[in-house]
């Protein structure tokens, strides 16, 4: 049958066969390789990298608490708990941090002896009691340079009554550092946050 411009013809009478999904994934295999020239092996190899580095640059992490989703929704979201939870991975003894929240935007702001340290700042974009997913970005007035680039955090919550599973994946990180800082951070966070429970 030969398709002329501006007009749709039915196929009829084709032959019928029940491929297997095995089948189907390598047509489906077979019909990329021929469509397109094959890459070169530094390609290959330089994009399996990109995507074992971005594994390796999320944060992945889970904890038990003994509360339902309800309160720990409360704990993560209003600003006078978040505070409480939020423990940031430095050696200073005179520090503390504030929460605040406008709309679906936040912020933390860490102080060594009442001086500004750094500031978090973060918008939500879902926040619903079982899952939060929101921007993140660490930035300094000190040091203007060390500023991280905006990463994103997703918190699932599991469970009903009195004992929930948080789950957090925090991905994004360009450097190892970032990455090492954020994931202290976490942990010692969630440590905390399961003690208030």
């Amino acid at each position: 049958m030969v398709l002329r411009p501006g007009k749709a013809e039915a196929v009829t009478n084709l032959p019928r066969r029940v491929h297997s999904e095995n089948e189907m994934q390598f047509s489906l295999a077979m019909s990329a390789t021929t469509s397109f020239p094959q890459q070169s092996s530094f390609r290959r190899t330089h994009e399996t990298n990109l995507r074992v580095n971005a594994r390796e640059s999320q944060i992945a992490m889970r904890a038990t608490l003994k509360a339902d989703k309800r309160r720990i929704f409360d704990a993560l979201t209003l600003p006078e708990y978040m505070e409480t939870w939020l423990c940031l991975p430095c050696s200073h003894s005179s520090c503390r941090t504030t929460a605040s929240q406008t709309g679906s935007r936040f912020r933390f702001d860490h102080f060594v002896a009442d001086a500004l340290d750094l500031s978090i700042t973060g918008c939500y974009q879902v926040c619903r009691r079982g899952k939060m997913s929101f921007t993140w970005q660490k930035s300094s007035p000190r040091y203007q340079s060390n500023n991280a680039p905006e990463s994103l955090v997703l918190i699932r919550l599991y469970g009903e009554f009195a004992c929930s599973t948080l789950c957090l994946t925090h991905s994004g990180f360009l450097s190892p550092d970032e990455h090492r800082w954020h994931s202290d951070m976490w942990q010692l966070s969630l440590t905390k946050l399961q003690a208030l429970f």
